[in-house]
């Protein structure tokens, strides 16, 4: 169940991106270019202000910041957001 979380999670997160970024953005895919789009500052982290742009992440913006250094770092976020392999049969 929390994995089918994630995942829309994920879902969501990666159609905001392909909306709110130019056409450079629109060329990456999946969660990289949709964690570029939220780290206006190029800093290599999502702090909580920018992650106010995206309703979606705020909401979960405690979940993804597993350390609890109030960041999202782009591990944190591809930790999260990418589908997991499916193990066994």
């Amino acid at each position: 169940m929390k994995n089918q979380w994630v995942l829309l999670c994920a879902a969501a997160l990666v159609s905001t991106g392909a909306v709110a970024g130019d056409d450079k953005e629109k060329d990456k895919s999946g969660s990289q270019g949709t964690f570029k789009t939220l780290d206006t500052d190029a800093d290599g982290r999502i702090s909580q202000q920018e992650a106010s742009a995206d309703s979606t992440l705020a909401s979960n913006f405690s979940t993804l910041d597993t350390n609890a250094d109030g960041y999202v770092s782009e591990r944190e976020f591809r930790s999260n957001t990418m589908p997991k392999p499916k193990t066994g049969y």
